[in-house]
C-alpha cells in the first residue's frame, strides 16, 4: 500500500505563515500585496516531509514557478538556494 502524506493542517499553515512574517521567502513580496501559500522546501514528491523545517511561505507565483522541483533547479531561484 502507499503512504498517503496528508497536507498541513490549517493551524500549521497560519504558524508558518506567522514564523516567515507573512513573507514570501523567495521574492520577499508580502500580504496583503500577494495570495501566500506554504510550500514544501523538498517537494513530498521527492521525499520532502510536512516537517515545520521543511516548509515555507512562497507568494503564488513564486510557490506557481517552483511546482515541484527543488530550489536548485529553477533558474530564477538559484541564487535564493544558495544563502
Amino acid at each position: 500500500l502507499r503512504e498517503v502524506k496528508r497536507p498541513p493542517t490549517f493551524y500549521n499553515r497560519y504558524n508558518i505563515l506567522e514564523r516567515d512574517n507573512f513573507t514570501c521567502r523567495y521574492c520577499g513580496r508580502k500580504a496583503p500585496d500577494v495570495a501566500l501559500e506554504v510550500d514544501h522546501i523538498v517537494p513530498v514528491s521527492k521525499g520532502g516531509s510536512d516537517e515545520p523545517s521543511n516548509l515555507i511561505t512562497a507568494c503564488f507565483e513564486c510557490n506557481t514557478q517552483k511546482r515541484n522541483k527543488l530550489i536548485y533547479e529553477v533558474p530564477l531561484m538559484r541564487k535564493w538556494g544558495q544563502n
